[in-house]
Formats: C-alpha cells, sequence, structure tokens
C-alpha cells in the first residue's frame, strides 16, 4: 500500500529521472521503483502530463519490460522446481520383494589420492553422504589386497586407512564386500612433504558452446600476472581447439582433468558437478601447493586499489585455512562473439571482458557469491562460495577480506541472470571501472602471446592423425639410424607387439586429417614388417611429415615469451 496518495504524482522525482541513463541498466529497477507510485497516481486530467507525456510513456515501458522479464524468469523457476519435485518422487521406490530400493546414482569413482596419513576417493555420484561403503585396494596386477568400511562424509568423499605397505595402486568403492567392481581407479600418489607449487587456481568444469578461447587467454594470463605458478582446468563439455589451446600451456604448469559425461547423474548436473568439481580440487592439489584459489571463467580476483598481486597479499598476511573475498559484478552485454580462428590482428579491446566491459555494481554483502583462496591442508569439504567443513582446529580458520584491499570481479553475461540482476541492482549504486593503463599493456602483450603460440601450434598439428603419428614415427626413425641390421629388426619386432587396436587407431586417426593422401593411411601397419628397401622409402617420406614438430618449435621459440622477459 502507497502512503501518502496526496502528495501524488511526485513530479520532482519524475523530472529528474534520466530515460538515457535508464536505459544504460545502471540502477535501473531501484529508479524504476520509486517512480512507480507517481506513475499509477498520474490523473490524465492534470495539465502537467502533457509536457512530459512522452517521458512517463518511456519509463511506463521500462518498467512492463522488467514485470516480464522477472515474470519470465520466475517461471523458468517454477518449471525447474516442478522438475526437481517430479524427479525426487521417482528417488524411492518399494520393488517386487518388499525392499528399499533407491534410485541413486551408480556408485561412481571419480579420482583416488594416496597420501602418507589416508588414501582418499572423491566419488562423481551424489546421495551417499553418511552411506557405509567399503574401500578395496589392490596391487598393480589388479588383485584386491585388502578391504575396509567407510562413510561417505563430507558429501563425495571416502577416507581410508593408508596403504602401509606400498602395494596399493588402483581403489574401488562398492555399498557391500564382495560387489564386483566395473572399473578400478588408479591411485595419484603424493610422497613429497613440501608442496612444489605456491598458488593453484582450479578452474570450474568449462561446458557450453559459447566461445572460449579469448576467454581462456584472459584468465590464464590474468591469474599468470597474480603469481599463479599452477592451474588445474577441469572440461566437461569442450570443443577440439579448446584442449588443443590448453596443451599450448603444457610446459606452464596448466594440468587438464577432463569429466565424462557418461561417469554419472551428478555430472550432468551443472551445480551438482562443480560441487564434485571443488573437493576433488582440493584433494588433488593438497599436497603439492601452499594455496588454492576456486574460481569460474568469468571471475577475477584482483586488488581494488590495483596496487599488489594476490600472492604478495597472500604471503603477506596472517596465516588462516580460508582468505574469502566479497564479489563485484561487472555486467556483460553480450557473449564473445567467436573463437579466433586465425593470427589476424584482433581488437582485443573489443573482444576481452576485462577491457571491454565496465559497468560495475557495489560489492556485495559479506558471503552472497563470494568466492575464497584456501590452504588444502586445512580444507575438508569445499562450496562454491566458502570452505564447509574445516579439517583441523585451528585458531583463526576465516578471514573476510577487507574489499577495500581485494575483490571478486564478476564478468556476468547479463542474459538469463536477470532474477539475480534485480538484486544486484539493490546492493548499491553502480559505478564505472577500468583497469589501469599498465595492467592493459601487460594483459594485451601476454594474451597475444598465448594467441600467437595457439596459432604456431594449430599450423604445425594440422590435425590429431599427426599428433598421434608422430611418437610412432619417432620410433621408425630409431630403425632407420640403426647401425646394425639385427638391431633394426630387433626394434621392428618390438613394433609388431603393439596392439592390432593401438595401430589401427593410428591409421584411423591419420585418415580423418586433411593433410595426408588416402594411400598413406596402412604406412605404419606396412611399416612393421620393415626393414625392406620399399618400406625403408616409405619411411624416409612419412619422416618429412614429422618436421611439423619441428616447425612448432621453432615457432614457438620465435615468440617472445613475456614470463622470459630479461632473461639470457
Amino acid at each position: 500500500m502507497v502512503d501518502n496518495l496526496d502528495i501524488l504524482p511526485n513530479w520532482k522525482l519524475i523530472d529528474e529521472i534520466s530515460i538515457p541513463l535508464l536505459e544504460t541498466g545502471v540502477g535501473t529497477l531501484p529508479i524504476l521503483q520509486a517512480a512507480l507510485p507517481s506513475v499509477l497516481a498520474i490523473d490524465l486530467q492534470d495539465e502537467k502530463i502533457s509536457e512530459r507525456y512522452r517521458k512517463i510513456i518511456r519509463i511506463s515501458q521500462l518498467q512492463i519490460q522488467h514485470l516480464l522479464k522477472s515474470q519470465q524468469e520466475l517461471l523458468k523457476h517454477l518449471e525447474k522446481l516442478e522438475n526437481e519435485i517430479e524427479e525426487s518422487k521417482k528417488v524411492a521406490k518399494i520393488d517386487q520383494f518388499g525392499k528399499f530400493k533407491s534410485n541413486l546414482d551408480n556408485l561412481t569413482v571419480f579420482s583416488a589420492y594416496s597420501n602418507p596419513d589416508k588414501i582418499t576417493v572423491i566419488l562423481a555420484s551424489r546421495g551417499y553422504l553418511n552411506r557405509r561403503v567399503y574401500c578395496r585396494l589392490f596391487n598393480k596386477e589388479k588383485i584386491e589386497i585388502y578391504q575396509e568400511t567407510s562413510v561417505v562424509f563430507p558429501e563425495f568423499t571416502v577416507n581410508c586407512n593408508p596403504d602401509f605397505h606400498g602395494q596399493a595402486k588402483f581403489v574401488g568403492i562398492s555399498i557391500n564386500s564382495k560387489d564386483p567392481i566395473k572399473k578400478l581407479t588408479k591411485l595419484i600418489e603424493y610422497s613429497d612433504p613440501k608442496p612444489i607449487f605456491d598458488f593453484t587456481i582450479c578452474l570450474a568444469p568449462i561446458f557450453g558452446s559459447s566461445p572460449k578461447i579469448f576467454l581462456l587467454a584472459e584468465f590464464l594470463e590474468f591469474y599468470k600476472v597474480q603469481k599463479a605458478d599452477h592451474f588445474i582446468v577441469y572440461l566437461f563439455e569442450f570443443s577440439e581447439n579448446v584442449e588443443n589451446f590448453l596443451k599450448t600451456y603444457e610446459k606452464e604448469n596448466v594440468e587438464i582433468v577432463k569429466i565424462s559425461s557418461n561417469s554419472s547423474k551428478c555430472v550432468n548436473r551443472h551445480r551438482c558437478r562443480h560441487e564434485m568439481q571443488l573437493q576433488d580440487c582440493i584433494y588433488r592439489s593438497r599436497k603439492i601447493s601452499r594455496f588454492v584459489g576456486t574460481v569460474d571463467l568469468d571471475e577475477r580476483i584482483w586488488a581494488t586499489k590495483q596496487d599488489r598481486n594476490i600472492f604478495d597479499f597472500l604471503e603477506s598476511s596472517q596465516s588462516v585455512a580460508e582468505y574469502r573475498f566479497q564479489c563485484q559484478w561487472t555486467l556483460r552485454y553480450s557473449e564473445i562473439p567467436y573463437d579466433p580462428k586465425n593470427n589476424q590482428n584482433h581488437n582485443l579491446h573489443e573482444i576481452l571482458p576485462i577491457l571491454k566491459w565496465h559497468n560495475t555494481s557495489h560489492v556485495a554483502p559479506q558471503n552472497h557469491t563470494s568466492k575464497s583462496i584456501v590452504r588444502p591442508e586445512f580444507v575438508d569439504s569445499m562450496g562454491v562460495h566458502g570452505v564447509q567443513k574445516y579439517s583441523l582446529k585451528i585458531e583463526n580458520p576465516l578471514m573476510l577480506v577487507d574489499p577495500d584491499e581485494f575483490v571478486v570481479r564478476h564478468y556476468r553475461l547479463v542474459d538469463g541472470w536477470n532474477y539475480f540482476l534485480n538484486e544486484t541492482e539493490s546492493f548499491g549504486n553502480f559505478t564505472i571501472f577500468y583497469p589501469n593503463p599498465t595492467f592493459i599493456k601487460t594483459l594485451i602483450e601476454r594474451v597475444k602471446y598465448a594467441l600467437n603460440r595457439f596459432f604456431a601450434y594449430q599450423n604445425s598439428h594440422k590435425n590429431l592423425g599427426i599428433f598421434r603419428f608422430i611418437d610412432f614415427a619417432k620410433t621408425l626413425y630409431e630403425i632407420k639410424m640403426s647401425t646394425s641390421e639385427q638391431k633394426a629388426t630387433d626394434k621392428c619386432v618390438q613394433l609388431r607387439k603393439k596392439s592390432a587396436k593401438e595401430l589401427e587407431e593410428m591409421a584411423t586417426a591419420r585418415s580423418k586429417g586433411g593433410t595426408m593422401s588416402a594411400e598413406s593411411v596402412d604406412e605404419p601397419v606396412a611399416l612393421v614388417s620393415c626393414p625392406s628397401e620399399t618400406s625403408m622409402q616409405k619411411l624416409n617420406n612419412d619422416l618429412k611429415k614429422v618436421k611439423i614438430v619441428k616447425d612448432f618449435n621453432s615457432a614457438e621459440t620465435h615468440l617472445e615469451n613475456p614470463d622470459k622477459k630479461g632473461e639470457k
């Protein structure tokens, strides 16, 4: 109910409203809400309406647009809730024998880590929290050597006693002690007592068909400027170009972790997949990195005054388990239009979100879409917006970082997030944020280097067929260079022992490429019967194709790596 209707409409308020400002989206919702009582109170007989007619019509149109958008978002949300309710009805069923039957995910292991103090298994399945399971260890011959009961806690996590004899190489999890294990998971073993990295960034699973390469280049180079020296990039839905782009970072400690869509129901649900990935990130990095940041592809943890980098801040701060950062939204009004296709001179100011978008919200309240950097050894359970369970009782587990020092700048694509945007507008006034010129120059230089290196890689590896053929060709080259005929024959025998499937895959991969002739497809198989004069001629031809490796190495060395400037 609106009070003081006798003073409405408030013509002073109407006159102060700027239509161009409203149309930019800056503070639109609060202004429209403030103007609504006045618009509703307007009398057509009022003399003051004539000179403000067009303005009132436009304000009304914008109010209706916001109302319709909010209604659409609400309907989508209600539809999602209805679907979730229907799914929940299917969860519990009674089978023909009267036993309780659960429609949970199949019990699936995503990863497993062996440390001196315990073995930790990360599940790709949700719904087993606090359930008793069997932790089963297998040796290198995949023979079961030990089993014990454990409990799934926290979510996705099973802790088992350490393998004191060092024999365990694989692990399986089952509900019952004699259930068959369909697929064993190889243990990732950590034995070095000291972390080998200072600052790891875990990137939330990449998915969807939108262009990713420019975003990835900006993401990786931004955090390298912040002194991150290790990245764990999770891939769920991705293109060949995305994978190839990340391969160019292999020498720079960028680790790729693929999530198979066939592994569980959980990984096919965005939120569930993200929560599982966060848990894996903590244990994957626990023994190898001092600090770990968990962020999305469009999030940048940044010094508010742009006067220092994150790692220096972490080094100089008190020792806590979690550093939690408040969030600001920088609105992104359009998607990046395309992935780079060649080494043309791209205008990065019109592509990279950091350089293109500047309309930034007020800082969100504490714990609203916050993000964290943690010391992984102190964390047992990691959530999207903060630690859910600390592993050790420490005096100061949490630091709420002052937003005057650092914030999370979330370059949020507005499309599809109007219901969240309305809430963001309630935080306070929007401002315009620009990176400082020195940072802009550094970022552009680094991104251009990353893109040029990617183009060199693409030109050198025209297709996966050639890429997979290289190791095979190198082995053949050793045969050609053998001084002893017997030695060459022995090498050939070794090659012939390679599985037929592997050779077939090589031939198939080569046949799919656009750079090799059809008659060369079966050459790897034919060459296994060498050394004959004919085979050696074919080998010489194929070795010319191995030159692509040298081409790439040569191209890479001619690019000036920003990380190595000043080195001799």
